[in-house]
């Protein structure tokens, strides 16, 4: 690290700390996230820049490694660690021609430093692998290896995010070689992660006139068109994909790329195989490994996913979509997100994922009503259509963030037509956890496709288990409030003060108070019973909420007492006819949800259906967190949530140890 005087104290300290990560620790990951924050904060930071380098070294990410270095290079071109470090890191990522030249400038400005002789074996070594790609460009050598030089820049620009100058090269190099086809894939890849996919698709096309075999344009197009909704048009070009036999470098890897994307996961096996077959399997990368896994745990052959995803990590540790998965194979099942396959960027270019969530933000804090909401963003889903793809498929196969956001969108969509049939297939499958399922069949209750009081059956605990929707907006304020007179009303709010603080006496006297003025009224007479209770005043509170129920039967808490009474005499039917009454209702003051949880659980625990009172008490705790009465439960639930992680998992026959 530099010896900066100047430098800010904040700065200091936060690569000290990620030094300390570095060297002391061994943990490069949680230092490159530290320096990533020092980053934006200080982008001209030379220390910053030179730690995520050796970070991602660390790590084994090439990739990130020369983006790192490129930036220190640029913030600071005239220092021979920095030009050295570069052309080292473009050489450890196949940057041939770029290797080349900038091992070229070191030694012709630092010919007397003591690591030119290093420079020198780099070139003689870069000598004979540029011999194999020149010819092709020019029989000018020089020309042709300025040429390649910017094409392999216009490659690194597009990792490191700077499209618009991408682009500029890219269109520049086609005026003097316009036939040159990885041009125009480049210009395709270009326009997908600027938001643009008809003119990616464009861009692709043109390839395929000139070469209707290009495995990039073939596989950039399967990707495209299933992204643009058009699975049909993506299936036909996944057949040419297959079909081709292009002598591309990355040829196995551009073709599992599309097919697991497409969601074809018996084509991807296929391939694979005539991968091996071709005694290629060794060539493969981590990523695609992992993509190979992925497809044999979709196709049920657990054993191979496993076998593949350590073989992934093998060639490539740094891959979290691997260790993800293999992490989540550990827990009970439950609590396991797999398959993990591909993150956000992989539906959703960064530029639409940004403007997508500016417009979310925007629109949150306008005074719309729901309705007007949902419109506006299902209008937005409608122009953009690798939303809808992305949501659908980023529900059963994406990375635990790619799920997370997917279930925000879907939800802020008001449950998007075109979005429900995916919903509900997720909701009602075995993919993902438990929470993750019941979450979306909670959007799927709240708008209205599963009507409440509707039983229906959820795959949770490793079994099919019957659940009730739970749609409910619960308020503070109760709703329907009687038109009572002032003093009424005042009193009201006096009594509810001192039923809060646990003054039953006072309670007392203030509903009695309203009770006499107002008539009977069954939440009158309801707070009056509770004052009651907090009094210890059992026969006086128990007879006058029996007579609530007999005499107001369409009243919530009435109601409640009826199913106690019910389950008190046995009548197990009589009390769950009253409850999916109860439960048919949309909106809830809060101390009618609690009581409705609360009678829910007493009956599924009666009735020894364990796993769906859990359901009904992490309803409770999600919609009502702070409420008192959980801890009623606590205990029973935590051991009922121990008993389900050593009951036998019934798709591996494996007794749960967790």
């Amino acid at each position: 690290m530099a010896k900066n005087q100047n430098i800010p104290r904040r700065l200091l300290d936060g690569l000290m700390e990620a030094e300390e990560l570095l060297e002391r620790y061994g943990r490069p990951d949680e230092a490159l996230e530290l320096l990533e924050e020092l980053h934006k904060r200080y982008p001209k930071s030379e220390d910053v820049l030179g730690m995520m380098a050796n970070a991602h070294l660390d790590l084994g990410d090439r990739r990130g490694h020369l983006n790192a270095l490129y930036r220190m290079h640029k913030l600071v071109p005239n220092r021979a660690v920095n030009k050295l470090g570069l052309a080292g890191a473009y050489m450890a990522t196949g940057r041939i021609a770029l290797a080349y030249l900038t091992f070229q400038e070191f030694l012709k400005k630092w010919k007397h430093d003591n690591r030119a002789d290093d420079a020198k074996e780099a070139l003689a070594m870069l000598e004979t692998a540029l011999d194999d790609i020149l010819p092709d460009l020019d029989e000018n050598r020089e020309k042709a290896l300025k040429f390649a030089s910017q094409h392999e820049l216009v490659q690194v620009l597009m990792e490191l995010g700077d499209y618009r100058q991408a682009k500029k090269i890219a269109e520049r190099l086609l005026k003097e070689k316009p036939d040159f086809m990885p041009l125009y894939n480049n210009l395709s890849l270009i326009a997908w992660l600027q938001g643009d996919l008809a003119e990616a698709c464009a861009q692709a096309e043109k390839v395929l006139s000139f070469e209707a075999g290009n495995i990039h344009a073939l596989s950039n197009l399967a990707r495209y068109k299933f992204l643009l909704g058009k699975r049909d048009a993506a299936y036909v070009y996944a057949e040419r994909l297959v079909a081709s036999e292009d002598d591309a470098f990355d040829f196995w890897l551009k073709k599992i790329e599309a097919l697991i994307l497409i969601e074809q996961f018996e084509e991807v096996l296929k391939v694979f195989e005539e991968a091996k077959k071709a005694g290629d399997e060794k060539n493969l990368n981590g990523l695609s490994l992992h993509w190979v896994a992925s497809a044999y745990w979709i196709t049920g052959d657990e054993s191979k996913a496993k076998k593949y995803w350590r073989k992934a990590l093998k060639k490539d540790p740094s891959l979290e979509f691997a260790e993800n998965n293999l992490t989540a194979l550990k827990k009970p099942i439950s609590e396991r997100d797999c398959p993990q396959i591909l993150g956000i960027d992989a539906w959703l270019s960064r530029k639409n994922f940004i403007t997508l969530e500016k417009m979310f933000d925007k629109l949150a804090k306008q005074d719309l009503s729901n309705e007007e909401f949902y419109r506006k963003v299902q209008a937005v889903f409608d122009e953009t259509p690798e939303i809808i793809s992305f949501v659908r498929s980023a529900l059963k196969y994406g990375t635990s963030d790619a799920k997370d956001t997917a279930l925000k969108f879907l939800d802020m969509s008001g449950a998007h037509p075109d979005l429900l049939d995916a919903a509900k297939e997720f909701a009602f499958g075995k993919v993902g956890t438990d929470a993750m399922r019941l979450e979306v069949f909670q959007i799927l209750s709240k708008y209205g496709v599963v009507p409440n009081g509707e039983s229906v059956e959820l795959y949770l605990q490793g079994a099919w288990k019957e659940i009730q929707p739970m749609n409910y907006e619960i308020s503070p304020d109760p709703f329907d409030v009687p038109p009572y007179p002032k003093k009424v009303f005042r009193l009201i709010e006096e009594g509810t003060d001192a039923l809060h603080a646990g003054d039953g006496e006072e309670g007392e006297r203030c509903f009695g108070k309203a009770l006499a003025l107002y008539g009977d009224d069954p939440t009158l007479l309801n707070n009056f019973a509770v004052s009651l209770q907090i009094q210890g005043k059992m026969d006086e509170a128990n007879a006058l909420t029996e007579r609530i129920a007999d005499e107001f039967p369409e009243y919530f808490f009435g109601q409640v007492v009826a199913v106690r009474k019910a389950m008190n005499a046995e009548d197990m039917q009589k009390a769950k006819e009253i409850m999916d009454r109860m439960a048919s209702r949309k909106k809830l003051h809060i101390t009618e949800f609690s009581a409705l949880c609360d009678v829910h659980i007493e009956y599924f625990i009666k009735s020894e259906e364990l796993e769906v009172a859990l359901s009904w008490y992490q309803m409770w705790e999600q919609g009502y967190p702070d409420d008192p009465n959980l801890d009623r439960y606590a205990k029973q639930m935590d051991m009922i949530e121990l008993m389900n992680k050593f009951k036998i998992d019934k798709d591996s026959g494996d007794q749960k140890k967790h």
